[in-house]
């Protein structure tokens, strides 16, 4: 049940799951009546809750509007780390459980054991930058970017974000920049027509400071009528690129191979065209290429094969929505919709339903290092499976 809410007190700096709403010092707000309640990032004066961050040891963490939070399990309750607040765009550790948090005005570093968050510095010719994710690599060197400024590099233990160069940058509204790994190297995909490249890709070999230029679009025969949408590493090198031929409106994924330096065409999709704004391409760690979502619908091409298969879905309603899609460390898949939580076997071409003991709807999911899977109900409730089980039990809410 939504309740209004005007909050008139101040922000306390410790909140308990029970009650931690009404500790707020917001304005007048409309929510569900829970600590885990997920607003899509619909504007800076929205009421945000987050997803759960989880870091290597397990430690909860979790973002609102004001700041971030851990959760204590000795006291069952949320602190506030100091020396941050307001809307936090991204967060990630490294893998040291050093804590990096994104907002639109720098980069925050919060080190291992302790709960102040201190500012990074950014070299740079402006002071208006406005960077929009962050990564972290293999060796703990730290990555911000920006369609506006590009991308920033900090080194593993240093203090400064400096610049790479090498990417064109263009000012339209459509222009995208989207990072990926692969033993270390760095890619970077630019999403935008322009009068020089086409959704071009970009590498970074490991510790240079300039992007070199991957022109698929003059290997594909110059077709520029060919518009990218995802694009995926796998671990040797190999890149994946899914996208829309205009020229007869269907979904084509190209593979680059990284030995040989050049592209083919895998094959086994729908001959129409299939890509929505939720579409979603990975690679597993044994290469293997998923295409998720694709209209409910999912593909598998195994490592050195070109043909995609279907992966059967024991409920292909299209009024069923995914929210979240991930993988275990044995690439098993687990899939959150909207009438439940789905496993498929890494072996396997189907989906299975997982059981749970309350009537829920699934928030999202998650995956620790030892492949227990965590998830959170729109009510706000935590459940937790174990590894190689397939039953959620409530631990929180």
């Amino acid at each position: 049940m939504k309740k209004i809410l005007t909050i008139l007190t101040t922000l306390a700096s410790t909140i308990t799951i029970e009650n931690c709403i009404s500790n707020f010092n917001l304005r007048t707000i409309t929510l569900q009546n829970d600590c885990f309640k997920k607003n899509v990032h619909q504007s800076n004066n929205d009421f945000i809750f987050s997803d759960l961050y989880k870091n290597n040891k397990g430690e909860i963490y979790s973002i609102t509007n004001d700041g971030i939070y851990k959760y204590t399990n000795d006291k069952n309750t949320f602190i506030k780390i100091k020396g941050i607040n307001g809307l936090i765009i991204s967060l990630k550790f490294d893998a040291k459980d050093n804590i990096y948090a994104l907002k639109t005005n720098g980069i925050y570093k919060c080190l291992v054991n302790k709960n102040e968050f201190k500012k990074m510095k950014v070299t740079t010719n402006t002071n208006n930058y406005s960077f929009t994710n962050i990564k972290i690599d293999s060796s703990n060197n730290v990555y911000v970017w920006s369609k506006k400024d590009g991308v920033y590099k900090c080194l593993v233990n240093k203090n400064e974000f400096k610049k790479i160069g090498g990417i064109y940058l263009s000012q339209t509204d459509n222009f995208r920049i989207y990072l990926l790994f692969s033993k270390n190297n760095l890619y970077a995909l630019t999403t935008e027509y322009n009068d020089y490249h086409n959704k071009i890709i970009y590498k970074l070999l490991a510790n240079e400071n300039e992007f070199t230029l991957i022109d698929y679009k003059t290997e594909i025969n110059n077709n520029y009528n060919i518009e990218s949408y995802r694009f995926a590493v796998d671990n040797i090198g190999n890149i994946y690129i899914l996208s829309k031929n205009w020229n007869n409106n269907t979904t084509i994924v190209y593979k680059y191979l990284f030995e040989k330096n050049s592209f083919i065409e895998l094959n086994g999709l729908p001959t129409k065209n299939i890509i929505n704004s939720s579409v979603d391409l990975r690679v597993d760690s044994k290469n293997n290429i998923y295409i998720l979502n694709l209209h409910n619908k999912f593909y598998k091409c195994l490592a050195n094969e070109t043909q995609f298969k279907e992966i059967l879905l024991i409920n292909n309603n299209n009024n069923i929505q995914i929210s979240t899609i991930v993988f275990d460390s044995e690439n098993n898949i687990y899939v959150a919709q909207t009438d439940g939580v789905y496993k498929c076997l890494s072996n396997k071409m189907k989906l299975k339903k997982m059981t749970i003991e309350d009537n829920y709807t699934p928030r999202s999911i998650s995956i620790d290092k030892n492949n227990n899977i965590y998830l959170i109900d729109t009510d706000g409730h935590i459940y937790k499976c174990l590894a190689n089980e397939m039953e959620f039990k409530r631990i929180l809410g």
